[in-house]
Formats: structure tokens, sequence, C-alpha cells
């Protein structure tokens, strides 16, 4: 949790930790196989996304240390459209670190979409 987290969430990272320590030691084979598929794979993702049509929100955060925010760069420049919200001070998890914040924005950008519709 230390890298998925921002700094100032290091106490609910620890709480967190040990909640979910069990499960994660019980699902240890299925994530060595999906991350050690997931690089061959992002090629293909990557080369995917400028056929993607449908509207989207590439929410990120600044703090991510797992999937740096420049990443959101590349996949607005690759979906047609795209519309990107950069989270500030949250990490890799903002539904978790920022819930209300993340509900917030995902919903505006769904009633924006609905509007449209």
């Amino acid at each position: 949790m230390a890298i998925a987290l921002h700094r100032r969430q290091r106490i609910f990272g620890m709480m967190l930790s040990f909640v979910i320590a069990g499960a994660m030691s019980h699902r240890k084979p299925v994530n060595d196989f999906i991350f050690s598929h997931l690089v061959d794979s992002l090629k293909d993702t990557f080369l995917s996304l400028a056929k993607i049509s449908a509207p989207n929100l590439v929410l990120w955060s600044d703090s991510d240390q797992v999937l740096g925010v420049t990443c959101a760069d590349q996949f607005c420049e690759q979906i047609e459209g795209a519309k990107a919200i950069i989270l500030p001070a949250v990490g890799h998890l903002p539904m978790l670190e920022e819930p209300a914040l993340t509900a917030r924005v995902l919903g505006e950008f769904w009633q924006a979409r609905t509007a449209v519709v």
C-alpha cells in the first residue's frame, strides 16, 4: 500500500494492509499470473485505444506512483474526445482515498453525457 496511496494516507494504508493481508495471500497465484502477463498485453491494449468511440473520462491522480500521471496524457492522445481530470494529492486508489470526490467527478461526467443524449 505504500506506493498505492498518497503519503498523507499512511495510517489508512497500514490499516488496509492489515485487513486485506489474508485475502491477498490467498490471491498470490492469481496475482502472479496477472502481473506476469500484464506487460505482454500492454502493447495490444495501447494500440486498441484509438478504436474507442464511447465518451471517456480519464480519471487520474497526480501522486499515483503505480502508473504515473503522464499516462493520462497518453490515454487522451489515443482516445478521441477523451476528457482527463487529475485529482490533486491522491495516489493510485482515488476511490478509497477520496471516495466522495471520486463519486462527484464521475457523477458529473455521467450527468453531462446524459444531458447530451
